[in-house]
This record gives C-alpha cells, structure tokens and sequence, in this order.
C-alpha cells in the first residue's frame, strides 16, 4: 500500500551576515599571502554577488558546527509543521562537510536536535545527496514505513575554504620545533617560517576554483501523509547516475596516502573542480534529466509552471533553458527562479532555500506544477523533483 506524500513545511538557514565578493579575499584569507589568479574570473562567471559563512569573519570563530547548523534548520521546519521534535520518525540528512567521519552526520544531528529516538539515515555526497535523502524519506512515508520524515541538507564549506585549511598550522609547527630540539638542532620561528614557506605548495586552479563558488547553509524540509496549506504534494522522482560514462568532475580526498601527514601536504583533502570536464557536460546531463522526467511522468513542459534549479553558474541556467528550448523542451526563462547570485552555492542546501524563498515570497502559487532541478558535477549524478502545490 502507497500513500501521497506532501512537504508539509520548509525552512531555510543562512548563517552570518552576507559576505561581499570584494570581501571574500580578506574573509578567507589569502593562502601564503599571494592573492587568488582565479578570484576574478570565477566571479565574473558564477554571478554569485554575495555568500554565507558559519564563522564570524572578524574575529574567526565559529559560529556553528556542521551538526549545529542542521540542527537549527531542522528544528525550524518542524516547528512551521506544527510538530514536537519527538514527533519526528525519520531523519534523514545529507551534507558534503560533515564535522567527522564517524559516528555520522544524521546520528550527531540527531543528538543537537535531542530527539531521544528515531530511525536516521546519512546520504553523504555533493550536490544531489539532499535530494536523495528526500527520495529516500519519501519513499519510507510512501510505503507507511514512517508517519513523517525530517530532510536536511546542509554545508559548512568554509571548513575547507579558510587559509588555515591549506597552510602549516601551529601544532605542526610545535611538532617541528619539538623535533629539532630533540635533534639538538637550533632552530628561531623566523628559520621555520622560511623553511616552510619555501616548501608551501601554490594551490592549482582546480582547488582555487571553489574558494569562490562555495557557501555554508541549510535548508530542510519535513515530509508527511496530509496536505498542508502552503505544502506540496510529491508527483515524481526521477534519478539517474552516469559514473558508468563519465570520469570524476568534483573531487576531495581523489588519491590517498599510507599517511594523513603526506595526504595533507600533497592536498589530497583539498576540493577539486575539472572546470573543462563541468563545461563540457554538466548543461547537455541536465537537459537529458529534464527531459526524462517530464516523459516518465507524463507532463508536457507548458504543464510545468515553476523551474528552480540548482546549478553553480548563472552561466549554465542561461545555457540550460536555451539548449531545452532547441530539443523542444521551452521552459521560458520567466518561469525560472534562483536565488544562487543572493546566497551563493550551497551545495546540498541549494535547492531547499530556494524553494523556501519561493514559496515565501509567493512565487509559487496553488494548484502550480513545480519542477527541481538538481545535477551534481562530481560525478555527474541528476535528480528532478516534480511536485504540485497545495
């Protein structure tokens, strides 16, 4: 037995105050004092005027773990549903930056949130994995395994963008200081800095890229059996990987090392972004996903009124509507909506706080057939979300 599955509420969370492009630089830091040959070009494309970090860029603390962030955002979606966090029977969370490898991410948002029990699941990946976890949660409600379901996405990539991620940190200097004394060796902190700078590694392009495309977030949505005003109804999954055809685009942790130390100073834990690889496919996989999913739910495109993507670029969202517009797929541009040049990529979050943003702001209205649009580069991974408003 199946029932209709319906998001009962959304929620959206934007850590911080926004951060300027002429401010990243400075907020970020710049990695050995040089400044990004990528800022400038990577900005003029992406049309991403301003982002969200989860540290205080003053002062540098952190204002949120990667648990904590979800668990603010969560904790709001089920209170807009008029639930009690102990009413939540499946959480299930996706992200790119957890805080640890094990125990994981859905587990430690679990105990922020202080759900005494409930099932979980982690859907670790990029872009896409939300959605994912959204299929997953659906399907459990779906099939009466679960009364209702609590999806999060989010990120804290900031963690992997700040200065200190790339540079020698002051533990490994102490370690250094500790082994030349044990050596006998006299060695002054301005001796170490210039031994250490001149074997810092520049950081390429491909790890570059990111620093300026990237944002922290979340957005979650909860998903039960009733329609609630505001609320939409789940018409249609459409999911679909091509690792079997196409090679990595988005890598972190592409190689490994018999040691961490090697790994980190080799930057193996660096992100990583082929800009040729993503140029070449990530438009012609998103039109073949759109394409897919309105022909297996039998819904023409003047049918669908609402277009909200996640993709990277405002580069590729022109691209997109215009190369679905010649295979006979017109989604006029008038009918998108994006919020990527006022909050940045969120990854995982994208999706869920832009349709928190148009369901605010109205831009969805009642009986509207919406469609979400989300590809994932790092493996070139494509979910379609179908949905229709209460």
């Amino acid at each position: 037995m199946t029932h209709p599955v319906y998001i009962q509420s959304v929620a959206a969370l934007l850590p911080g105050r926004p951060i300027l492009n002429a401010e990243i630089e400075a907020v970020l830091g710049q990695v050995g004092g040089q400044r990004s040959r990528a800022r400038a070009v990577v900005l003029r494309r992406n049309g991403i005027r301003q982002r969200h970090y989860c540290f205080d860029p003053e002062s540098r603390a952190w204002n949120y773990t990667g648990a904590s962030l979800a668990a603010a955002c969560g904790r709001e979606a089920v209170a807009r549903a008029g639930m009690a966090l102990a009413d939540v029977a499946f959480l299930c969370c996706a992200t790119t930056t957890p805080d640890q490898v094990l125990p994981p991410h859905a587990a430690m948002v679990q105990g922020e949130l202080g759900i005494p029990r409930c099932a979980i699941g982690t859907v670790h990946g990029v872009c896409s994995s939300s959605a994912g976890a959204f299929d997953w949660a659906s399907l459990q409600v779906a099939a009466g395994r679960h009364p209702n379901a609590l999806v999060i996405g989010s990120e804290r990539a900031s963690q992997g963008l700040r200065r200190e991620h790339y540079e020698y940190g002051p533990r490994f200097r102490a370690f250094l200081e500790g082994l030349c004394a044990d050596l006998g060796v006299t060695a002054t902190g301005s001796d170490l800095d210039a031994t250490l700078n001149r074997h810092r590694r520049s950081l390429e392009f491909d790890e570059d890229f990111l620093r300026w495309m990237l944002s922290d977030g979340a957005g979650a949505v909860v998903l039960g059996r009733e329609p609630r005003p505001g609320g939409l109804e789940v018409v249609h999954v459409e999911m679909e990987s091509r690792a079997g055809e196409l090679p990595s685009c988005m890598t972190g942790g592409r190689e490994w090392s018999d040691c961490v130390v090697d790994a980190a100073i080799d930057g193996v834990l660096n992100l990583r972004q082929d800009i040729e690889l993503l140029n070449d496919h990530i438009v012609g996989v998103t039109v073949e996903a759109v394409g897919r999913c309105l022909d297996h739910a039998a819904v023409a495109p003047e049918a669908v009124d609402v277009i909200i993507p996640h993709l990277s670029s405002v580069y590729f969202i022109d691209h997109t509507a215009r190369r679905l517009a010649e295979v006979g797929l017109a989604l006029p541009r008038e009918r998108w909506f994006t919020n990527l040049t006022r909050v940045g990529n969120v990854g995982t979050a994208s999706i869920w706080i832009a349709l928190e943003e148009a369901l605010r702001t109205g831009r969805i209205q009642s009986g509207q057939t919406v469609l979400l649009v989300v590809p994932e580069s790092s493996r070139f991974n494509t979910v379609c979300l179908l949905l229709r408003a209460v």
